[in-house]
Formats: C-alpha cells, structure tokens, sequence
C-alpha cells in the first residue's frame, strides 16, 4: 500500500507544482475567453453600423486577447507535462494559443470593413466559430492533462492491481 501511495505521488509530482501544472487554472482561463467569443457574436449581431462594428471589435480585442495571453502563459507547463508523461502529441496547447493569436490579428485586420453588415456579421461569425473550435480543443487537453499524471502509470494506476 505505502508503496502505490508512493508511487502514486511520484507521479503526480511530476505534473505538479514543480512543473507549474494548474488544470483548474487553465480551464478557468479557458472558460473566460469562450465567454468573451460567445458575448462578441452576441453583440456583433446588434451592430447595425460599420462604426458599431467597429467599436464592438475593437472592445473584444481589448476583452479578449489577455484572456488568450493568460491561456497561453499557463499552456507551457501543461504542454512541458504532457511531453514528459509520453504523451507529446498532446502537448499542442501552446501552439493553438500561438494561432488565437494569429486568428486575433487576423480578424482585427478584416473585421469590419464591408459596408454590408451582413458580411460584417458572417466575418464575425466565422472568427467566432474558429475560436470556438480552439476553446474546444483547448478543454479536452485540459481533460488529457487531468490525467497526465496517470498517463506515465498506465494500467499501475488505473485500477490494473498491479501494486
């Protein structure tokens, strides 16, 4: 029994505080940037302007890309336990924030600029569902990374009897 418990900690230790590993962070992180994404296609379609549109961008990118930022800054030790408990396929948390990012920039730089706010709404509706699809991908790496600890254990851990 010491003998799981000490194996069991040996484990956890290496995704824990010494890898600077915080899940319950990361998702909470996580949850606040799909908040702003779901509260701007929500008010981009209210806008009814160009100006409204703009300003309703410029406000979200302020909102928004710290949110990103944040996530980003506590991506490198999720990925940095992944790689280490075997799982380095997983360890793309930081590369998808590198891409919000980029879709950030990329959206500041077309968000708005038709005359038509229809067109401005699809626009907006599309960054939208492409950070939707980023938050998403984001929360089952923090489900993966929950397990990141058990994931070097295998079957040792996951009730396999083997201790």
């Amino acid at each position: 029994m010491n003998r799981v418990t000490l194996f069991g900690g040996l484990l956890l230790a290496g995704c824990g505080a010494g890898s600077n590993v915080d899940v319950e962070a990361y998702r909470a992180a996580n949850r606040e940037v799909a908040a702003s994404v779901q509260l701007h296609r929500d008010r981009s379609r209210t806008a009814t302007t160009t100006q409204d549109c703009a300003d309703e961008q410029r406000r979200y990118d302020a909102d928004v890309r710290p949110k990103v930022e944040r996530v980003r800054t506590l991506s490198d030790g999720m990925d940095g336990c992944m790689r280490s408990s075997g799982r380095p396929e997983w360890a793309d948390m930081g590369r998808m924030c590198d891409s919000m990012m980029g879709e950030l920039d990329r959206y500041g730089s077309s968000a708005c600029g038709s005359s038509d706010q229809g067109a401005n709404r699809t626009d907006a509706n599309r960054h939208c569902d492409v950070m939707d699809g980023y938050t998403a991908r984001e929360n089952e790496r923090a489900d993966n990374a929950g397990q990141c600890g058990a994931a070097n254990g295998g079957g040792m851990m996951g009730g396999g009897g083997m201790m």
